[in-house]
């Protein structure tokens, strides 16, 4: 039975070899030890805490650098025998990707995806790599590697960042490195909208009004309502608005054609200013309070029915429509 024992452990120990051997068939080292075929572990540990900076959806919030060559205390330097006339390496992340993103990671904080950038190249992982091999040719791991919190939607969340995703080193055929980035990030903000929501669709009703008491028709008040998330409960940060429609400039808004003629829409705030139709003349928002969800802003104005000049006014159906449009970047 020990002698039946001893031939199992022999042919497995040649498997074994014989599969080590065809996962670097080209045979490359780590320099400056050509014997040095093993695959290198390396662990990285993100930051505990992040703060999340401004930013449009696809751009960076926040980053992190990480020092391969400090972990490994080497240059993590590779070479190949030069009988290979070209290599090949490539860097890839082990996990999925989001949505609509070809290099930004998933995670579970929504609105944050992560992206690993190559320093030294400048090159978003995963990328695949050729180059004509020589004796003093060699090539990094990547130096540094960043890790970039990346903004993916207009909501943002912050909250405790759950990181567990690997990078792949692999040259030619030997996967030569892996790089576990394990830990946990806590998110906050000092200064970032997630965004601000309204109503979508709100109906401001003006009644009917005789043409010969135009003039002395009570402007019916309006109010509009946002709340804005992702921000420290409390802040005050500057949320401003403008409009969009079919208009005669500041402060009166055209008809639906079909109607009525001769008449618009009169808007001004209460305080008798004309409500803007461009992004340059836009009106502050005003901060009411906090709330559970954000912080809550409003803006009031009048609307009423008005003449458009000397033009002749025709009865009719007077409709219109009008978009505010909010400005918090």
């Amino acid at each position: 039975m020990k002698y039946a024992s001893r031939v199992v452990t022999a042919i497995f120990t040649m498997v074994v070899s014989s599969a080590a051997f065809a996962d670097n068939s080209a045979q490359c080292w780590w320099d400056p030890q050509p014997q040095d075929k093993t695959k290198r572990y390396i662990p990285l540990i993100p930051a505990a805490t992040k703060t999340l900076n401004l930013a449009p959806i696809g751009g960076r919030m926040a980053y992190q650098t990480f020092s391969l060559r400090a972990v490994t205390g080497r240059v993590n330097l590779f070479r190949c025998p030069v009988k290979i006339p070209t290599i090949t390496y490539s860097f890839r992340m082990d996990a999925p990707l989001e949505d609509g993103y070809d290099d930004v990671y998933r995670t579970n904080i929504p609105g944050v995806g992560l992206r690993f950038v190559d320093g030294f190249l400048n090159r978003a992982l995963p990328f695949e790599v050729s180059y004509i091999n020589a004796v003093k040719n060699a090539r990094y791991l990547p130096e540094p590697l960043t890790m970039e919190l990346i903004r993916t939607a207009r909501d943002v969340k912050t909250g405790t960042l759950n990181v567990n995703i690997k990078m792949i080193a692999k040259v030619e055929d030997w996967e030569a490195a892996e790089a576990n980035i394990t830990g946990s990030i806590e998110l906050t903000s000092s200064n970032y909208f997630s965004g601000c929501t309204g109503e979508k669709r709100q109906d401001i009703p003006l009644g009917k009004v005789a043409i010969a008491l135009l003039e002395q028709q009570t402007p019916r008040p309006v109010g509009l309502s946002v709340l804005c998330t992702g921000l420290l409960p409390g802040s005050k940060l500057p949320v401003r608005i403008y409009f969009e429609g079919s208009n005669e400039g500041s402060g009166m808004l055209n008809l639906t054609p079909g109607g009525a003629e001769g008449v618009g829409v009169a808007l001004t705030t209460p305080s008798g200013v004309k409500l803007p139709f461009n992004k340059w003349g836009g009106l502050a928002m005003q901060w009411v309070n906090t709330e559970e969800d954000g912080e809550r802003y409003t803006f009031d104005f009048n609307a009423k029915y008005a003449r458009k000049g000397s033009a002749k006014i025709t009865p009719g159906r007077a409709d219109a429509a009008l978009n505010y449009i909010l400005d918090y970047n």
